[in-house]
């Protein structure tokens, strides 16, 4: 994830490679302003503080990447909280808020367990990917950065690891698009 970070008097100008998205924003607001993570959930992303204050060099835990049409431009949770907040303000306060809005998904997400999308596992210097049709692809990234070629038949345990880590990565955010961890 592209990222240029400000932060005058704390951190030194610098340029890292270190692998990281979003979902390791929660973990690093809540880490700088002294929350403890949640242990109630599942939590995806890692703090990236230590890489802030140059004391991380790699990923602790993998990283997931998943794309499927079936949730591909939907509203998100927070944008239909905030139309019904929008509403019931600019009608003067008269109103609800749907509270199925917020503690209930409206879909079941069956088309994600028969047709996955595509989806990434990156557990560096390694990236595994599994394509729409079920094929399996993986680079690394240390001799590869272009993903040209499939190292996979090179690496058969290494990459079957790596699916079973993928497929129950997906299965937790499924357990969580359907409010299971909410």
């Amino acid at each position: 994830m592209p990222t240029l970070i400000e932060w005058p008097g704390r951190l030194a100008p610098r340029t890292s490679d270190f692998p990281g998205g979003t979902v390791d924003l929660f973990a690093t607001f809540l880490e700088l302003a002294g929350v403890a993570v949640p242990a109630d959930r599942p939590l995806d992303g890692v703090s990236l503080v230590p890489l802030l204050e140059g004391e991380m060099h790699q990923r602790p835990t993998p990283l997931g990447f998943w794309h499927h049409e079936g949730i591909a431009g939907r509203l998100m949770w927070s944008d239909k909280i905030l139309q019904e907040l929008q509403a019931v303000l600019e009608a003067g306060g008269q109103g609800e808020i749907n509270q199925g809005t917020l503690y209930g998904p409206d879909h079941d997400y069956r088309s994600l367990e028969q047709s996955p999308g595509h989806s990434v596992w990156l557990d560096p210097p390694r990236k595994l990917h599994e394509l729409a049709g079920g094929d399996y692809l993986l680079s690394n990234l240390a001799d590869d950065p272009g993903e040209r070629n499939n190292v996979i038949a090179d690496h058969p345990d290494r990459a079957e690891r790596m699916k079973q880590q993928l497929r129950a990565w997906r299965a937790s955010c499924l357990h969580s698009l359907r409010g299971g961890d909410y």
